[in-house]
Parts: structure tokens; C-alpha cells; sequence
């Protein structure tokens, strides 16, 4: 047991270091969640021809937020994440979110 708790602790510590945050960062997949990295990802979304602001622009303005616990989450991750990935995989304008959002209210009015 202790091994496996070494280890898992060894994969923590190098998922949160600069070493696997770089990595991430290149990759441009993701922003890491070191902001010492978010210049890196910056730059490849920017060559990429996506605005890197809409994803630095709330940490550097102050307006991020942790998201709260909810009652009804599987029924809110089953309503929005089809709904984000429509968004980003087809280029639906955001407005129909809207649809999405009057979906979700309505599991917590019934």
C-alpha cells in the first residue's frame, strides 16, 4: 500500500509542477492550471486564430469563480455539456444556450 500511495503521490506533485504544466501549456489543448504556463497556451491559440481573451480575460479582470456544488448535477451535466460541445464542435452561436438554460430551470422548478 504504501507504494501505491508513493506513487500516486509522485504523479500529484508532477501534475501540479511547472515540468507537466509546460507540457500541458504546449499541447494547446487546455490552459493549464498554472498561470506561470498561461502565456504558452496563449500563443498557440493565437496562432491558431482563436482569441485567447475569452479564456484570460476573467482571471485577469478578477472574475473567475469556483463553481458551486448543485443539487441535480448528473441532470445539469447531461443538459449542458451536449450543449457546450454543440457550441464549440459546430459553431453554434451562443444564444442557444438559451434553450439549454430554460432546460435546466426547469429541473429545478419540477
Amino acid at each position: 500500500m504504501a507504494m501505491v500511495t508513493e506513487g500516486g503521490a509522485r504523479w500529484v506533485a508532477y501534475m501540479a509542477s511547472k515540468q507537466c504544466q509546460d507540457v500541458v501549456a504546449k499541447a494547446g489543448v487546455v490552459f493549464p492550471s498554472r498561470t506561470d504556463a498561461t502565456n504558452i497556451t496563449s500563443k498557440i491559440y493565437a496562432e491558431q486564430g482563436l482569441d485567447p481573451k475569452a479564456f484570460t480575460g476573467p482571471v485577469e479582470d478578477g472574475n473567475t469563480f469556483y463553481l458551486p456544488v448543485t443539487d441535480h448535477g448528473a441532470d445539469v451535466t447531461s443538459l449542458i455539456i451536449p450543449a457546450l460541445e454543440d457550441l464549440w464542435a459546430n459553431r453554434r452561436p451562443a444564444s442557444t444556450l438559451n434553450r439549454t438554460n430554460d432546460a435546466i430551470n426547469n429541473v429545478f422548478n419540477n
